[in-house]
C-alpha cells in the first residue's frame, strides 16, 4: 500500500482552483487584446477599408465577407493621402468594442472567471472581400496567431513555475 498526504499552506486548493480561473480569465482577456492590438498595428493601409473593417466573434459555423472598397476613395497606392493611423485606430477600437461585448469583465472591470465553455473559441476575421489577397500578401492574421501563440505559451509556463 501506498499512502500520500498532501497539505497546502497558506491558501485552500478550492482558493488555488479559483485562482487559476481569474489567472485563465486575465490570460484570455490580454491574449485577445493584444491580438487585436497586433493586427490593427500591422494592418497593411491603402484606402484603409481593410484596416477599419477587422473584428471579432465568438466562433459562428458560417461568415461571409460583405464589405467592398468604395471605388473613389482615396488610395495610398494612387499617391493620395489617406490617414493611415486613423484606419489602424478605428479597426483596433472595433475590436476592443467586440471584446468587451463578450462580458470578459464583470461591472467593476475585474477579470471574470470565465467557466462559460461557449467563451473559449474566438475568430478574429476582417469583412472585406479581398481580405484573402491581404493577408496572402501581409500575413497580418498568421503572424499575430504565432506571436499570441508565443505569449500564451510564456504565460502558461510562468504560471507553472510559481
Amino acid at each position: 500500500m501506498v499512502q500520500v498526504k498532501v497539505f497546502t499552506k497558506g491558501m485552500s486548493i478550492d482558493d488555488q482552483a479559483k485562482a487559476l480561473a481569474q489567472d485563465i480569465g486575465a490570460l484570455k482577456y490580454r491574449t485577445l487584446n493584444n491580438m487585436a492590438d497586433l493586427i490593427a498595428d500591422t494592418s497593411p493601409v491603402d484606402s484603409g477599408t481593410y484596416a477599419r473593417n477587422h473584428e471579432v466573434a465568438l466562433r459562428s459555423g458560417s461568415f461571409k465577407s460583405n464589405v467592398v472598397r468604395d471605388p473613389n476613395a482615396p488610395r495610398i497606392s494612387r499617391g493620395e493621402s489617406v490617414d493611415v493611423q486613423g484606419a489602424r485606430e478605428a479597426g483596433r477600437a472595433a475590436m476592443k468594442a467586440d471584446i468587451n461585448g463578450f462580458g470578459l469583465l464583470n461591472a467593476a472591470g475585474s477579470i471574470r472567471s470565465l467557466a462559460d465553455p461557449e467563451q473559449n473559441n474566438f475568430v478574429f476575421r476582417n469583412a472585406v472581400a479581398y481580405a484573402s489577397y491581404v493577408e496572402a500578401e501581409h500575413a497580418v492574421y498568421s503572424q499575430a496567431r504565432r506571436e499570441i501563440g508565443n505569449a500564451i505559451s510564456d504565460a502558461v509556463a510562468t504560471r507553472r513555475n510559481r
